[in-house]
């Protein structure tokens, strides 16, 4: 089989059918923007919601210092010279993290970059300080650093995109989700889990109704009709995400192998993983009626490493257990 390379053309696959007749399954997209959600209440929701994904998303003080001074980003018009103001990184020490305050002057030929202030996080006691200031008659440093200061406590006690980003990363792998590789943020669910949709869309836009950022989420979905054209279309896109997934595999496969792991526990996982990915391959083969034989060399050489895992797995008992590198 030969799979074309095509973009997919969103105007191509629509369709009004509802009850999986007829379709293959269902493009979802989603922008996350730099929303921010409290911390509680986005496991309240994603608990309502029944998702199982790791919640661990407690930001440390040195964290969320980056994030705040990294947002922060202005551009001053001042008749015809126009200037920017950011952070870029400054000293660091044991117990603190300082970052500069620069006013950037844009030229044609040198910018221009004077400095306006440090802004010092105590990692210790998470207090911020503006230190070293320096007047500027064309700025003011005191709003910054009062805006540095509410973003950290947001990302104190916030989910931010990033970490929403996984949470919806695990949402989508549980319906075997392959991403579009030509559009960010855009992923194509094959029908036997699109009903899933319904809640992920739902879940995402109740997290508008509870941010407590101005920027917001925006999803939606479509169906993708059931035809030749559109199942090359999409076993394109499945034979592009699964052969990185491989090539991940390969590399974790081959790490334990050549690094002499010894633990069962570790290394039924990854055979586990293998057989798993197997299986999806051969769901997706089924609905789009081709076999992806493109990967079947790399296939067959993950397959080696899983039997060659397997045979360490049946000695393992004979030997004492040393831990995996």
């Amino acid at each position: 089989m030969s799979i074309a390379n095509n973009t997919v053309n969103l105007s191509e696959i629509m369709t009004t059918a509802s009850d999986g007749e007829g379709v293959l399954g269902k493009i979802v997209f989603y922008g996350l923007g730099g929303i921010m959600i409290d911390r509680e209440e986005f496991e309240r929701l994603r608990a309502a919601c029944q998702f199982s994904a790791p919640t661990n998303f407690r930001s440390t003080p040195a964290d969320a210092f980056r994030s705040a001074t990294g947002d922060l980003h202005d551009r001053l018009v001042r008749g015809t010279q126009i200037y920017k103001v950011y952070c870029r990184d400054n000293r660091q020490r044991r117990h603190t993290i300082s970052r500069e305050l620069v006013l950037e002057e844009v030229d044609s030929t040198t910018n221009m970059y004077t400095k306006l202030a440090n802004i010092v996080l105590d990692k210790e006691s998470e207090i911020i300080t503006l230190e070293d200031v320096a007047y500027n008659p064309i700025v003011d440093s005191q709003p910054y650093f009062d805006q540095v200061q509410e973003s950290f406590q947001l990302y104190r006690r916030c989910v931010n995109r990033r970490q929403m980003d996984t949470v919806l990363g695990k949402m989508l792998d549980d319906m075997e989700a392959v991403k579009i590789q030509s559009r960010g943020g855009m992923y194509f669910v094959p029908r036997q889990h699109m009903a899933r949709i319904d809640v992920f869309e739902d879940f995402l836009e109740t997290m508008n109704e509870h941010a407590l950022s101005e920027n917001q989420v925006d999803v939606n979905s479509m169906y993708v009709v059931d035809n030749e054209h559109q199942r090359e279309k999409m076993s394109h896109e499945f034979y592009v995400a699964l052969k990185k997934e491989i090539e991940t595999y390969q590399e974790r496969a081959s790490h334990l192998i050549n690094t002499g792991c010894e633990s069962p526990a570790i290394m039924s996982r990854w055979v586990s993983k293998i057989r798993e990915l197997g299986e999806k391959r051969r769901r997706y083969e089924d609905l789009f009626q081709r076999q992806i034989s493109e990967v079947d060399g790399e296939f067959n050489t993950l397959q080696g490493f899983a039997r060659e895992l397997q045979v360490r797995i049946d000695h393992a008992h004979l030997k004492p257990l040393r831990p995996c590198a």
